[in-house]
């Protein structure tokens, strides 16, 4: 989570000193990130590592001309953005993704069919402007103005693929017998900042590791200063041992909290929503079981001053 949370200050220092937010491209992915808007559902391209011969100033230079092509047309628009709807070119220095090319999208209330019919050029305060391809929502689905956090979504290409669940368990004889064991990783940290900062713990139910029996992600997260967090994500069995440490427990400046699981490929095994953040910002990762460990397979949308 540090080397995250260094690159994260990495990109938001870019955006300062440059006025746009770099949003680098993903190589030879089968999943995104995509997200309700308000008006569209769009793709977060953000690569998940970072690439070290990428030239972030060179990318901001080409979004800083971008922008001021159409700065009037953003200017004047109720969303503060432009849509490009035919496949240009240079389009190619801000995104990987075809018009027309087709994606699965997985939400909390179905999985639809979709494609790309544009591109989308937006003001993301205090991030900058952010390209985002552009999915039909051929079915219509509207946004969770109450729930923020269920407008994030999962594209990829893959028909099978589970509905998001974003429904921790609430049976509280479950939740208690599987979280016990949280008590010893818990019981020195103490929270300074009163009841607006209680920690969250988080139960879902699903197949993680194929063991054949019931399991459950388990999440921690709190906050002990301003800019202090402690946090912790695990795979349990239903008598509550850990089976596999997803996020070691921690306090640092950066936190991970569990949002929900999806079964983004439909092989019958869960990946894990993660939201990852520190005191000013935040962003959405996806974690897979690859050789048995978990490792970042998307992320996106991350946001921060």
């Amino acid at each position: 989570m540090i080397n995250r949370i260094k690159i994260l200050f990495f990109v938001f220092t870019v955006v300062i000193v440059t006025g746009v937010y770099s949003q680098p491209k993903h190589k030879n992915v089968d999943v995104y990130f995509c997200r309700h808007d308000g008006e569209n559902i769009i793709i977060d391209e953000n690569y998940t590592f970072i690439d070290s011969n990428y030239v972030f100033e060179v990318r901001n230079k080409s979004m800083e001309t971008l922008v001021k092509e159409h700065k009037k047309e953003i200017d004047n628009s109720k969303q503060g953005s432009c849509l490009f709807s035919a496949y240009e070119d240079w389009q190619k220095d801000f995104t990987g993704i075809k018009l027309g090319e087709e994606f699965y999208v997985s939400t909390p209330f179905k999985v639809f069919k979709s494609d790309i019919y544009g591109y989308k050029l937006s003001d993301c305060e205090p991030n900058g402007y952010d390209f985002n391809p552009v999915l039909n929502n051929t079915v219509s689905i509207q946004e969770d103005t109450i729930d923020y956090e269920r407008n994030y979504f999962i594209c990829s290409k893959y028909s099978k693929m589970s509905r998001i669940n974003y429904d921790c368990i609430t049976d509280k004889t479950v939740i208690k017998n599987v979280t016990g064991f949280l008590k010893e990783y818990t019981k020195n940290v103490k929270v300074d900042l009163g009841d607006e900062t209680k920690p969250v713990t988080k139960v879902f139910e699903g197949n993680f590791l194929n063991s054949g029996e019931k399991e459950y992600a388990v999440s921690y997260q709190g906050r002990v200063t301003f800019e202090t967090f402690v946090s912790g994500v695990f795979i349990v069995n239903d008598k509550g041992k850990v089976e596999k440490t997803v996020i070691k427990f921690r306090i640092d400046p950066g936190y991970l909290n569990l949002l929900g699981i999806v079964d983004y490929n439909g092989d019958g095994q869960f990946e894990l929503i993660i939201e990852s953040g520190y005191y000013e910002g935040s962003g959405c990762e996806l974690y897979k079981l690859n050789d048995g460990k978990y490792e970042m397979i998307a992320s996106g949308f991350y946001w921060g001053a």
